[in-house]
């Protein structure tokens, strides 16, 4: 809560990221009341941009806070690093830095040896939904569930 000529009005500080850019934005009054999670998507319209003391965008009174709903999205990418996850998922890091989670029902193997890799995987907000293995030298990589 911050006070205004108005009266008292909630205020909620987020960063938001765009592929590798992140953005600081401040949603005021009923935008700063709209439940958010990590890891929604989500549209904000009618932003106002200020430069000091730090560039940032703020919601105005035109502003509206929309979730959407984040669409699979199937991609081909170099992984470069493994890692066991919680509950036998598998966390893949890109050469970009990213992290996807593979859950366990994908029966996924891929050791340190292995990397880097290239895969074609389908994900919805970085959690893999299928993949795609690549030529021969991946048979017996991928077990039936």
């Amino acid at each position: 809560m911050t006070r205004v000529g108005d009266g008292e009005v909630p205020i909620r500080d987020l960063s938001l990221r765009c592929g590798q850019v992140v953005v600081e934005v401040s949603l005021w009054r009923d935008e700063a009341l709209v439940e958010l999670s990590l890891g929604d998507h989500i549209e904000i319209s009618c932003l106002r941009a200020s430069l000091k003391p730090s560039p940032k965008l703020n919601s105005s009174s035109y502003s509206a806070v929309e979730k959407t709903v984040a669409e699979p999205v199937e991609v081909e990418l170099t992984f470069i690093g493994v890692l066991e996850g919680d509950g036998g998922a598998t966390i893949l890091l890109s050469d970009a830095y990213e992290e996807y989670t593979v859950p366990a029902a994908l029966a996924l193997d891929i050791a340190a040896d292995d990397l880097p890799i290239k895969l074609t995987l389908t994900h919805q907000n970085k959690t893999v939904q299928s993949i795609e293995p690549l030529g021969e030298m991946f048979e017996g990589m991928f077990e039936e569930v």
